[in-house]
């Protein structure tokens, strides 16, 4: 299976315009609800980081969700994992 892992800044607007956007570009994938949804189909999870500076809590939450998930065996997309680190 393959995900992404998506962490948007915002609290309404942007997580409403990815879950829109996303089944568009990428009709193979749906939404997820939570992050291990994506050991049983391929999606997308979307967490939305509420502005600055919860967005940096938010981050760290990120990166242990996709830790965690890695060592089940869970395949994130490293468009993803690139995505992120560029904007550090």
């Amino acid at each position: 299976m393959s995900s992404l892992y998506i962490l948007v800044e915002g609290e309404k607007t942007k997580p409403a315009l990815f879950r829109a956007w996303l089944p568009l570009l990428i009709p193979k994938f749906g939404a997820l609800t939570i992050p291990e949804d994506s050991e049983r189909q391929n999606g997308f999870y979307l967490l939305a980081g509420y502005g600055y500076p919860s967005l940096l809590k938010r981050i760290k939450d990120a990166v242990e969700d996709i830790k965690l998930s890695r060592s089940s065996g869970v395949s994130w997309s490293r468009s993803t994992l690139r995505s992120a680190r560029s904007k550090r």
